[in-house]
Formats: C-alpha cells, sequence, structure tokens
C-alpha cells in the first residue's frame, strides 16, 4: 500500500467515524507537507458532488442523506441548511409520482414508503 493509499484510507475512516473538522485539518496538513495537491482535494469533492446528484436523479434518499451528513458541514446543516433539508425531504416524498423521475415505479406502496419517510422526519424535528 503506497503513502496516497494510506492517506484516502485514513480520509475514509475518518469521515466515517464523522470527524469532519479532523478531515479538513489533516487534508490542510498534507498540502502543507505537498503530500496531496489541491487538485486532488477539489476532484474528491467532485466526486462526492456527482454521487449526491446521482441520487437525487435516481430517488435515492437514503444515500443522498448518507452523503449529507458525511460532507456537509454540521455549522451549515444546522443554520442555512435546515430549509434546503426540508425541501429535499419533501423532494423525496414526492419522486415517486414525479412524471420524469428516472428510478420511479409509480406504485402507491412506493409513494406510501416515501411519504412515510418524510413523516418520520417532520416527527424529529
Amino acid at each position: 500500500m503506497d503513502e496516497e493509499q494510506i492517506n484516502s484510507a485514513i480520509i475514509e475512516y475518518l469521515l466515517y467515524k464523522g470527524f469532519n473538522e479532523t478531515v479538513q485539518h489533516f487534508k490542510d496538513e498534507l498540502i502543507k507537507n505537498k503530500k496531496i495537491s489541491q487538485k486532488d482535494i477539489i476532484s474528491g469533492s467532485a466526486l462526492i458532488q456527482k454521487e449526491m446528484m446521482r441520487a437525487l436523479r435516481m430517488g435515492d434518499g437514503a444515500r443522498f442523506f448518507q452523503l449529507w451528513s458525511e460532507y456537509i458541514p454540521i455549522n451549515i446543516r444546522s443554520d442555512d441548511g435546515k430549509l434546503l433539508e426540508f425541501y429535499i425531504h419533501i423532494y423525496f416524498a414526492i419522486y415517486p409520482i414525479h412524471p420524469f423521475a428516472e428510478n420511479s415505479s409509480h406504485s402507491s406502496s412506493s409513494l406510501s414508503a416515501s411519504m412515510s419517510n418524510l413523516q418520520k422526519y417532520l416527527k424529529n424535528k
């Protein structure tokens, strides 16, 4: 295993455990010590954005919110992101009946499941 793979594994582990600020500091140290380039970090962010957009297009709310909680800083999620998070939950709730949905079965069971998820979200907020 080379150094780049080890650094990637460390970052992945820290993100998995929810140490988002530690990840940022670790990346800053890697850049400062020339172990990783800013370009590599930007390309990693682009991959995360693409994965989040894919989850939106496919109606995969579970995957989207997993990425949301892992990569969106908590200060954004708690302040400006609350309204956006609410709208995204609505999006996933109506996704099964949206006419342009890429992965929609338009079934009543998928609609009731998505509405149930929205209901759980509203009860917890």
